[in-house]
């Protein structure tokens, strides 16, 4: 299996992987063409699936689940521009696009309160399975650790 570099996407035969730098994983305004095979797109911010993101699968964290959740509202801060439903967890986009939030293992630093309430740390494992047929057949499960 060859790795060639295709502008900013890494191919891995029928796989590629956009790894998106903190500041464009920040944009909500990101335009990144579609490219051969299954797209991967991975960013610090979820900001950047508001974008006009080609891909099938999104990965981000930075909003730690938002940290303190209150039953029946969700996070209360999640220091992103997406929805605050978006903030942790698999979220179906439109174009068949899949965007998974880890609310990751740490906690907020600098000035931020260091606690988590309803939202525990977590550990995302993505199992991608190849399936035979048509790319719509094609099957993402998120698994939490």
């Amino acid at each position: 299996m060859a790795l060639a570099i295709t502008g900013i996407a890494v191919r891995l035969g029928e796989l590629s992987v956009t790894g998106l730098s903190r500041r464009d994983s920040g944009a909500s305004d990101l335009e990144l063409p579609d490219v051969p095979g299954f797209h991967i797109v991975v960013g610090h911010d979820p900001d950047f699936a508001l974008g006009a993101v080609e891909a099938d699968l999104l990965l981000a964290g930075h909003t730690h689940g938002g940290q303190v959740r209150l039953p029946g509202l969700g996070p209360l801060v999640t220091s992103s521009r997406v929805p605050r439903a978006w903030a942790a967890g698999r979220t179906a986009l439109a174009n068949d696009r899949t965007l998974i939030v880890s609310r990751g293992i740490g906690m907020e630093r600098g000035y931020a309160p260091q606690l988590r309430f309803l939202c525990p740390p977590e550990l995302v494992v993505v199992d991608l399975e190849p399936r035979d047929g048509p790319p719509q057949t094609r099957a993402i499960r998120g698994r939490r650790e």
